[in-house]
């Protein structure tokens, strides 16, 4: 992160990410700490240089440098939802997703939405692949587990949320809406189902 990029995660208090792919996703920053953390390094930093690792650095060789300090210091480093467990560097991925979802449905988020807004941040297409990282939440995670009434779904879905719920890949998804076996709307440039559609659906 340059001082450009840090610049504007303060105005729009989120952070652009840059994941596997070269996927682009916004991660609120919720956290006041972060934006104080930011503030200070570019007070230290000169303007069109790294904050964080220096000018020139692989972004490789500086996550394995955060995984060694890691490594050198787990014994100080624990995850508050398992103290006996020591944390690793992927292990602050589960931490953050297990906390995200407890504070949303903690603040009257239905499960299913909190569950759905982990996987989007978390950067994952497919929202079943956020069960292993709520493993640490109390009752479980599988979905079909955690999400028995459907009528908690959101008023609307996106593509990407039908594919857990009825256990198909994208391309099928697609599918059965390009085939209006499942009716669609759309909204700007986006595909969206609204639940009652999909509760009939089901019902068929």
């Amino acid at each position: 992160m340059d001082t450009a990029m840090a610049e504007r995660a303060l105005r729009e208090n989120a952070l652009t990410v840059k994941g596997k792919g070269g996927k682009i996703r916004i991660v609120p920053i919720e956290d006041d700490r972060i934006t104080m953390m930011l503030e200070r390094l570019l007070d230290k930093t000169e303007r069109g240089h790294k904050l964080l690792v220096p000018d020139g650095v692989p972004t490789d060789r500086a996550i394995n440098g955060m995984q060694q300090f890691i490594l050198r210091h787990r014994d100080a480093i624990c995850d508050p939802t398992a103290p006996d467990r020591r944390i690793t560097f992927h292990g602050l991925r589960h931490t953050y997703a297990a906390e995200k979802y407890t504070s949303l449905v903690n603040g009257g988020m239905t499960p299913l939405d909190a569950h759905f807004t982990v996987s989007h941040l978390l950067g994952h297409e497919r929202p079943d692949v956020t069960n292993i990282y709520l493993a640490s939440v109390k009752g479980g995670t599988a979905l079909e587990n955690k999400y028995r009434d459907l009528h908690e779904l959101s008023v609307t879905l996106r593509v990407e949320d039908l594919m857990p719920l009825l256990g198909i890949g994208r391309n099928t998804a697609y599918e059965l809406i390009r085939s209006e076996q499942i009716r669609s709307v759309r909204i700007g440039r986006q595909i969206r189902i609204p639940r009652d559609v999909l509760l009939e659906f089901l019902r068929k």
